[in-house]
């Protein structure tokens, strides 16, 4: 509101904004003294509010809880006053993500709270001027919350219900703008079922543009009855929310056991900003090829001209270290290219990238073509020999620019119409830490049985031994590096699969399309 009222060549100067971010947070002071505990010596203060069906409100409260699970704090009241028990969860952390998640302003906001147990979040938001409906199931936590409503004076609405097709059909368009989902969805799997359940999604992301969500975990070691029912990719819930745009938070501890559940932000529709440039998503998936073992923690963006890749990393686990040190190393290999002055035909160009406390994200242009992976099966002989001289030329390009690959793989190369790309530059450095010869070996090897041999990293030694075994396309190419030492000559290599198989120096391939999820971008992939 204050920048509106002040001329747009005065919001842009250094002393407007001083002046702006002291009343920020001078508000936020004043705001934040209006939300202490609400201690005894306050709550017996009014008369009117002691007062609940003719019984004091504390001993009310303090029986009703009794009767529950002692599942979420209560809000801005002296836990000490009602339970010796402490709470099952903790919940500021997350409320906190969801407030930040939202700019740190959710004045005005019209939120759904599913499951809301005993209100904490529903108080948490109405305390920070948003319009709030609590949606709970459980006639004991629907008391709890409207008792500690009477006496935080806050004014979240809660009703009896659960998410159902009923519930999400009746539901206006638009009637909220975010919805809380935090530890629910994986008993709605339980009970009805993955299909039931993403049906359910779909169709409640079309009613309310913003989702808040937490997963549970199948792999999660506890021994509870709903966990056999649980996808083995939590995100798989979503599959059929097409563009949605899905955001990690954080993940969070829980109660049951040591495992922490992932916590994202689902946005309707499809823009995903990188650098403050928003990119308009045609495609969201969140494994790079078929049956890639990373999901959850990846996700990739197919938008116009641009394939964005964005890895998580705030859990402290191996795959998010993993995450971490891949990504950013892809960020560095191309931004030192591009200082280069280089433009290197075997690759994509960088068109931006971010790098943020828990995840990081990287723009690459986007290629016309297929992953190999996808199109083994469906090359000719002669367009099998041209993949591979395109890949040997490409590496003889990175060569040239002081890198190796290091992860040379069916998946990490595109076959377009008429050039073969190498993506994937999360191992790439100037330390061979792979084998070419090995590399190239095991690709001619797949090409040839037209299937991914092996998914480990590194690969070591060859796939076959006889050269014969590599099918008549690659048998001489595999005679010599089978007999060359380790760097290959990749010039050497060129020249011959030049010699010995009549190759046009610019490649084309003929568009074969695939099964796969890639073969349905209109032959548009990364």
């Amino acid at each position: 509101m204050i920048r509106k009222l002040i001329h747009p060549s005065l919001v842009s100067s250094r002393y407007f904004r001083r002046a702006f971010n002291l009343i920020r947070k001078a508000r936020a002071i004043i705001i934040g003294k209006g939300r202490s505990v609400v201690s005894l010596k306050q709550a017996q203060a009014d008369p009117d509010e002691q007062a609940q069906d003719g019984t004091d409100g504390i001993a009310t409260l303090r029986n009703a809880l009794s009767e529950v699970e002692f599942y979420q704090p209560l809000y801005r009241l002296d836990q000490a006053l009602f339970t010796s028990a402490m709470p099952r969860r903790p919940c500021l952390d997350r409320a906190d993500a969801i407030l930040n998640a939202c700019g740190g302003n959710v004045a005005g906001t019209r939120f759904l709270d599913v499951g809301s147990s005993l209100g904490f979040f529903s108080f948490y938001l109405a305390d920070r001027g948003a319009q709030v409906m609590g949606l709970e199931n459980n006639e004991g936590n629907l008391r709890v919350a409207q008792l500690v409503k009477s006496l935080v004076g806050l004014n979240p609405e809660f009703m009896a219900g659960a998410l159902d097709q009923r519930f999400v059909d009746q539901l206006p368009d638009d009637r909220f703008e975010c919805a809380l989902l935090l530890s629910v969805l994986h008993h709605i799997v339980h009970y009805r079922g993955i299909p039931f359940t993403q049906v359910l999604l779909r169709k409640l992301l079309r009613k309310i543009p913003v989702l808040f969500v937490e997963l549970a975990l199948k792999d999660e070691k506890a021994d509870v009855f709903w966990r056999p029912a649980q996808p083995d990719d939590p995100l798989a819930l979503f599959a059929l929310c097409e563009n949605a745009q899905i955001e990690l938070l954080g993940e969070f501890p829980t109660h049951l056991s040591e495992a922490k559940r992932p916590f994202y932000k689902i946005t309707r529709g499809g823009t995903f900003y990188v650098n403050r440039r928003p990119y308009n998503i045609e495609k969201v998936f969140h494994r790079a090829y078929r049956d890639s073992p990373i999901g959850a923690t990846r996700t990739y963006y197919l938008a116009p001209g641009a394939f964005i890749k964005a890895y998580r990393f705030a859990e402290d686990s191996d795959l998010a270290r993993c995450n971490q040190e891949q990504i950013i190393r892809e960020i560095a290999n191309y931004t030192s290219i591009r200082h280069s002055g280089a433009q290197p035909r075997c690759l994509p160009q960088m068109l931006g990238f971010e790098i943020g406390a828990g995840q990081a994200s990287i723009v690459l242009t986007r290629l016309d073509g297929e992953l190999l992976s996808d199109r083994l099966g469906h090359l000719s002989p002669r367009e099998q020999a041209q993949v591979l001289q395109g890949i040997i030329r490409g590496l003889a390009e990175l060569r040239s620019l002081g890198l190796h690959h290091n992860d040379l793989r069916c998946w990490n190369i595109v076959v377009g119409e008429r050039d073969v790309y190498l993506i994937d530059l999360g191992f790439a450095s100037g330390v061979q830490l792979e084998e070419t010869k090995s590399a190239l070996l095991w690709l001619m090897a797949e090409m040839a049985r037209a299937r991914v041999l092996t998914y480990e990293y590194p690969r070591r030694g060859v796939p076959l031994a006889e050269a014969a075994q590599y099918g008549p396309v690659f048998e001489e190419i595999a005679e010599w590096l089978l007999r060359s030492p380790d760097p290959v000559d990749l010039d050497a290599l060129d020249h011959e699969i030049a010699s010995k198989v009549r190759v046009r120096r610019r490649n084309s391939f003929r568009h074969v399309p695939s099964p796969s999820l890639r073969g349905h971008l209109h032959g548009k992939s990364h």
